[in-house]
């Protein structure tokens, strides 16, 4: 038991084999506190019984040192965009400070002990928000050991229930946040990842798209909040594939390859400033649309116009 190391959640469903190869290369580590969420089968769905229930044995076949172990498991299925949220809030009235994890998200002692001296180091700075295992530019930035980021990726993260609290599930400063001449306006400067963004937003209020980490980057961004990225990659995706709920295909140069990382960590120069080159490359090859999917995204939004004219063309 490595009572040095933070709580964990760890939040599963149907995939029992990804689920286990997690677990398993924790193992090593023997975390002293460990929280599990597991949504419930889908109605509609039968192998989701059998999986989930296996997914339950794996927790208990393969957590065998010395812990404290908590359980979570939702009566009615709840799906990813609902039950991460409603999870990470049951963790944190047990904890006030911890990492996350879903069960597609494997990391080592390497973030384990990263996340730990730096829940401990930002402990009592509101700014800092998030605490992410990512790292996907291949690239190291500035002399530290991490940097500042405006971006909280969530494959493998830490943060604190005093952060937590400003997640905004219902969306409800999105307006505010794009219209204030101190909003988003002054947080990104560049004008097509600005626009980006305001469109993307707008999609997802409307309720065009469902994703329960975009309302966290939103809501450490209408914080003023600070996101730590590692210059070394800690953790790794294995759930890649049809099963998955958003991650079913593998985009090019997302082998995320863990590295180790030296302790005590070097802190950057820039006093709580975001590395904007960082940001800026960030942007360009983890979000910024690629020709192809605007051709995509045209041909779609063509489409569905033609249907509407279609529709509203009288039969003769």
């Amino acid at each position: 038991m490595n009572k040095a190391i933070p709580p964990i959640l760890i939040i599963y469903f149907n995939r029992p084999q990804v689920l286990k190869k997690t677990l398993l290369a924790l193992a090593p580590v023997q975390p002293s506190s460990l929280f599990f969420s597991s949504d419930a089968p889908r109605k509609n769905v039968l192998s989701d019984v059998a999986l989930v229930a296996e997914c339950h044995k794996v927790v208990e076949s393969v957590v065998t040192w010395d812990c404290a172990v908590h359980h979570l498991h939702a009566e009615e299925n709840q799906g990813c965009d609902v039950w991460v949220p409603r999870s990470i809030d049951w963790f944190f009235t047990h904890v006030e400070a911890g990492i996350i994890l879903e069960d597609d998200c494997m990391i080592t002692e390497a973030f384990c002990k990263f996340s730990a001296e730096l829940l401990e180091r930002y402990r009592d700075e509101p700014r800092i928000m998030s605490i992410s295992a990512a790292n996907f530019q291949e690239k190291s930035w500035g002399n530290g050991d991490y940097y500042y980021s405006r971006y909280p990726a969530i494959w493998g993260w830490a943060t604190w229930s005093r952060a937590w609290q400003h997640f905004d599930s219902q969306l409800a400063c999105v307006d505010a946040f794009i219209n204030s001449p101190a909003g988003l306006n002054q947080l990104l400067t560049d004008s097509f990842e600005r626009k980006y963004w305001i469109r993307f937003y707008r999609g997802l209020k409307s309720g065009k798209y469902p994703f329960w980490d975009a309302k966290w980057v939103l809501s450490v961004w209408a914080n003023d909040g600070i996101s730590i990225t590692p210059n070394q990659n800690l953790v790794s995706n294995i759930g890649f594939g049809p099963d998955a709920t958003h991650t079913k295909t593998k985009p090019a140069g997302m082998e995320m390859i863990i590295s180790e990382i030296a302790s005590p960590l070097r802190s950057p120069e820039n006093t709580r400033q975001f590395y904007e080159e960082a940001d800026s490359h960030l942007f360009k090859v983890r979000y910024k649309p690629k020709f192809k999917d605007r051709i995509i995204s045209l041909k779609n939004r063509l489409l569905g116009l033609m249907s509407l004219f279609l529709k509203r063309v009288p039969r003769l």
